[in-house]
């Protein structure tokens, strides 16, 4: 087994199934909650089943021995499930006084039927990076967790708790993504060169303010739409092209254009910097693009030529 010192936090990334063949993405979700522990002192080991089918239980079994603060594993709906049901087993059957906290958006929908379940201790509903923030504070200084909001826990007489929310996150206070805690070169995301060349996932805003009935953004988010600066944006994008050599973007914003002057202003940091990228969105609202061709006539051609060739 290669080397490993005692980390104060593990992040678990959990299978998702099928879509692990098609491509894995970086775990965004877990490497920016790890970015704000790291950023307050904590040190943090991310473990990605995708990426280490065969070793990421023996590491697993490893960093638990060593009695970290906590166990954070994020989760969709779906067959994610299973695969990080299989991941807590693992530490309860390592040390069972090591607490696991379950975030994603299936165990902030479904808090109650998860935090029922026998291998889960404490559900995060919602954005992670404060409460797991919150939570490590209070377990290293043996306090409480009853103070930190946005949670659900059950005490040791067995009793469920859900502590009051929190606002949603003000981006402007998360540090920049730790990507050296992970294998970048293990990571693709959607290729929009053609010529599978290095690609990333990139998010410049959360939530979303429609309220369409379909989407889990209501419930997750409140409807809130939080954004990274245009300027932020763009220089981290630099730094990615600059230090990991990445020839494609994908932003997977739930909808990257509801601010359309915000939106020109990155399209414009992206061709003032002359990266020579392509780049694709998960997808913005057909009447946005109308709100588009209507208020910014050339936003479309520059879009074009700062690499969106969808």
């Amino acid at each position: 087994m290669e080397h490993m010192e005692r980390a104060d936090v593990i992040l678990v990334q959990p299978k998702t199934g099928f879509l692990d063949y098609a491509s894995k993405r970086l775990p965004l979700g877990i490497m920016s909650i790890a970015g704000m522990l790291r950023e307050h002192g904590y040190s943090i080991k991310i473990i990605d089943q995708r990426i280490d089918s065969r070793g990421w239980k023996k590491k697993l079994e490893h960093y638990v021995s060593q009695k970290p603060l906590f166990v954070g594993i994020s989760s969709m709906t779906g067959t994610q499930i299973h695969h990080a049901l299989k991941a807590a087993k693992v530490i309860r059957t390592t040390d069972p006084k090591v607490p696991i906290v379950w975030g994603g958006v299936h165990p902030s929908l479904m808090t109650m039927q998860t935090v029922e379940h026998p291998l889960v201790d404490v559900v995060v509903v919602g954005e992670g990076e404060v409460p797991c923030l919150e939570l490590a504070n209070a377990y290293k200084e043996g306090k409480d967790i009853s103070e930190v909001k946005s949670i659900c826990y059950k005490t040791s007489e067995g009793q469920v708790k859900l502590t009051e929310g929190s606002p949603p996150n003000d981006l402007k206070i998360l540090p920049p993504l730790p990507y050296d805690l992970v294998d970048f070169d293990k990571y693709a995301s959607i290729d929009f060169t053609g010529k599978f060349e290095r690609s990333v996932s990139f998010e410049t805003s959360r939530g979303c303010p429609w309220r369409c009935g379909f989407c889990y953004i209501n419930s997750f988010y409140e409807s809130n739409w939080n954004v990274f600066s245009p300027e932020v944006v763009v220089e981290r994008i630099t730094e990615l092209v600059q230090k990991y050599n990445v020839k494609s973007v994908y932003f997977t914003d739930d909808e990257m254009a509801i601010d359309t002057r915000r939106f020109e202003k990155i399209v414009d940091g992206l061709l003032d910097a002359n990266l020579d990228i392509n780049w694709g969105t998960q997808g913005i609202r057909i009447d946005t693009m109308e709100r588009i061709m209507k208020n910014h006539p050339t936003l479309l051609d520059k879009m074009y030529r700062s690499g969106n060739k969808q």
